[in-house]
Parts: C-alpha cells; structure tokens; sequence
C-alpha cells in the first residue's frame, strides 16, 4: 500500500527501474504505427484469424451441420445423445445428410 506523505499525496514506488533508450522507443512507435495503419508484421498471413474462421466454417457448412444435429437431438431426446450425434455426423461424413442440408437450405 502507497504511503501518504505530509501534504495528502501519495508517494508510489518506482514500476520501472530502467528506463528503454530513445531508439528502442522510436522503433517500437514506428511498429506499433505501421501495425495500426494496416500493414502485417512477419509471419502473419493477410487475413486476421476471426475472418479466417468464419471463411473455413462457411466452406465446410459446419454451421449447418450443428443446428441440424442440434435441432434433431431436441427433437428426439435420445437416451444416449452423444452416440446419436456419431450416427448423424458419420452421416454427414457419407455424404447423405450433407446433400440433404444443403438442398434444404437451396430451398
């Protein structure tokens, strides 16, 4: 806890010991700037990683799949729900109920 001193203020101790030199600042602002204006550091790819996500869910219709196992398991109440969603994704993975979820969403 911060001492008071006799004036009401608070003395706080030192956070930071040293202090970075001018250029390692100057070359993390520049960084920082380049960053927010839109460029990419090394190694990232040009899409941030929300978009790539939402791009490979879409391809793949996974979306469409889990509401229609999730609609299905509320419609039956198996006794044992999770062999049920195996069954409707080994499904899927055949390719039948894939057909069908996309012929319904067409419509």
């Amino acid at each position: 806890m911060a001492a008071k001193d006799n004036e009401g203020f608070q003395q706080f101790p030192n956070a930071c010991s040293t202090i970075p030199e001018q250029a390692v600042l100057e070359e993390e602002i520049e960084l920082n700037l380049s960053l927010s204006e839109g460029q990419q550091s090394i190694g990232e790819s040009e899409e941030d990683p929300y978009s790539k996500a939402v791009k490979y869910l879409e391809e793949h219709h996974i979306i469409e799949v889990f509401q229609n196992i999730a609609s299905q398991l509320a419609f039956h109440q198996p006794k044992d729900p999770l062999q049920f969603m195996l069954t409707e994704i080994e499904k899927v993975r055949s390719g039948k109920k894939l057909d069908e979820l996309l012929n319904n969403k067409a419509s």
